[in-house]
């Protein structure tokens, strides 16, 4: 063998070692590319589910405190007035003849405030429950108001709506307080309460929500001290939502005063 074939041989091992190392420093380039692949979607990955948690804890807080002022406001039926002076909170009772004779002398003096009414049902009026419900069981602020009026004139078209009788009153009390875990209700009873609740409520939305606003209301009215029907509670410019019938407002009630001796 020549001196000149044993070079060419050389050479070419040389070219297959050097074949050989770039083959295997591209392979371990790629390995520690996939890893460092890896190691980065793991990192976003990770970024990716803190922001999502992060996110998720936003959205509670937001929902939270939509829920609170929401239920800071859940005692109010409706509301009606042009707001151009002061804005009011009324606790009010449909069978109650004061809350009728302050719509009826003072009506219009009202509809010059923001009128916020929370409908109270004072306990010796057995029917203002179930007036309450049809009340609320219309969709607007204007239809409410227009029904709570024709309540406090005595108009009884409730009852067309609502499914009682005048001897259910009662029944109907037990139905709203109705606690079926309770060992002392006979199967009779339970069997009748249920029955009862099918009839005087649309649906379980219906019953569960009307039980919600008499808790809330009664609730609004005992936490601002109000003492009957109606209550008016004034929230004046520089001035705090608890002073009770300040200056016009005072003025306006003595003149109602007046009347109502008058009458």
């Amino acid at each position: 063998m020549s001196l000149k074939h044993i070079e060419e041989l050389n050479k070419k091992r040389m070219k297959s070692k050097k074949r050989i190392v770039t083959g295997i420093l591209i392979l371990i380039i790629g390995i520690i590319a996939l890893l460092l692949l890896s190691v980065s979607i793991n990192i976003v990955a990770s970024q990716d589910t803190k922001i999502e948690n992060q996110l998720q804890d936003i959205d509670k807080q937001v929902s939270n405190l939509k829920d609170s002022i929401f239920s800071k406001n859940r005692a109010v039926a409706f509301k009606y007035g042009r707001g151009e002076k002061n804005e009011l909170f009324i606790f009010t009772d449909p069978e109650c003849q004061a809350c009728e004779n302050l719509e009826e002398i003072e009506g219009e003096r009202l509809e010059a405030h923001k009128v916020n009414v929370m409908l109270f049902p004072i306990n010796s009026h057995v029917r203002s429950k179930p007036i309450i419900q049809w009340i609320l069981r219309a969709n607007t602020d204007n239809g409410r108001h227009k029904r709570y009026k024709l309540a406090l004139a005595g108009n009884e078209e409730w009852k067309k709506d609502i499914n009682i009788t005048s001897f259910e009153y009662t029944l109907y009390a037990e139905v709203l307080n109705m606690n079926l875990s309770d060992n002392l209700l006979t199967k009779e009873k339970k069997i009748e309460l249920l029955s009862a609740k099918r009839r005087f409520f649309n649906n379980e939305k219906e019953y569960q929500g009307l039980k919600e606003y008499f808790k809330e209301v009664k609730e609004k009215f005992k936490e601002q001290g109000a003492k009957g029907t109606p209550t008016i509670i004034g929230k004046y410019k520089r001035k705090t939502a608890k002073e009770l019938l300040q200056e016009e407002w005072e003025k306006s009630m003595d003149d109602f005063n007046t009347k109502m001796k008058d009458k």
